[in-house]
Order: structure tokens, then sequence, then C-alpha cells
């Protein structure tokens, strides 16, 4: 199947997204606060409290063309921030490729802004 076309199965966001949160709480042990900034970024990025996504079915083209328009509204946050917010998306998609929702490993899309590493101030 190309990019456009539904998954074989039908990607449904909200149930993904709350599928990948039990992994992340249960299976990966993931903290409370890793919990509630990864919850966070995946309801920014896919506009997750908007109605109208949470039913629908999603394509691999329409995941991607969400993740640029998340990476353009998050341009202005620290390189740190959008560091988070590009590994939560690698890691979420890379869940959905593992579980078999999508035909591609769309967490290879996505690259993670470099963080310069902080000088040492010990001397």
């Amino acid at each position: 199947m190309g990019l456009g076309v539904p998954m074989a199965a039908p990607f449904y966001l909200s149930k993904n997204i709350d599928k990948y949160m039990n992994f992340m709480t249960f299976i990966k042990s993931a903290s409370p606060l890793t919990l509630k900034h990864y919850a966070l970024d995946l309801k920014q990025a896919f506009k997750y409290d908007n109605c109208s996504n949470l039913n629908k079915i999603w394509t691999e083209a329409e995941l991607l063309a969400a993740v640029r328009g998340a990476f353009n509204q998050w341009a202005h946050l620290s390189l740190a921030s959008r560091n988070r917010k590009a590994a939560t998306l690698k890691s979420f998609f890379s869940w959905a490729f593992d579980e078999g929702l999508t035909e591609k490993d769309l967490s290879l899309q996505i690259t993670c802004p470099k963080v310069p590493k902080k000088k040492s101030s010990v001397s």
C-alpha cells in the first residue's frame, strides 16, 4: 500500500494512543512525569482533543503531515524541548510499527534536533 492509503488495520488515533500509553505505563514502566509529557506531546502533535480526529481513520501520510505541522508549531521551543517531543513521536511510531499498526516504520522519518552538550564548570 502507498502512503496515502489506510493501513491494513484501520489506524484509530485515540485508540492507538491509549494502547501506547498503556504500553508505556505497564510494560516500559515509564515515570508519571514522562507519561504526562508523552501524553501532552501526542495530544499537541495530532490535535488529539479535536473531536473530529478521535474516531477518524488515519493514513500514514496524514500522520506524517500532522507531525510536520506540529514541528512547525514547536519551532519557537528550545532545542531540548523539540528533541523530547521528537523522541516521543519516534517512540510512538516505532511502537505502532512493532505492533503491526503501520506498514512502514514512520519513526525513521523523524529526526531529533541536536542539542549541544553543556560545558562542564569543573576545571
